[in-house]
């Protein structure tokens, strides 16, 4: 569970430009994003260290040690996912020739 949220938190930065780095001067201006992960964090963390929400969903509270496979699950992900747009980059402007601006119908 914890590694299915932190990969999909992840991927959130990610998937806000989709050719772009995701930590570029536009990181910030899109505070809903931060929202929506924040809510995720308070939910993860309610479902994992509420003893009522351990008995409804059959969990058990993580130790600080636990929390280190699932991270480095997502930031693999993180780090592939950027690695394919980088990939993706160079091709659109290998498409695009000299000027190195992507044309719309490569995008797609």
């Amino acid at each position: 569970m914890q590694t299915l949220l932190l990969g999909e938190g992840l991927y959130l930065f990610n998937g806000l430009h989709i050719t772009e780095r995701a930590f570029n001067p536009l990181f910030f201006q899109n505070r809903v994003t931060f929202a929506v992960l924040g809510i995720l964090v308070l939910l993860q963390a309610f479902a994992t260290y509420v003893p009522f929400m351990n008995r409804a969903l059959g969990t058990a509270p993580l130790e600080a040690g636990q929390w280190i496979p699932p991270l480095l699950v997502a930031l693999i992900l993180f780090c592939v996912v950027e690695i394919e747009k980088s990939i993706t980059r160079a091709v659109l402007r290998k498409r695009a020739g000299s000027d190195g601006v992507p044309c719309a119908e490569h995008l797609s």
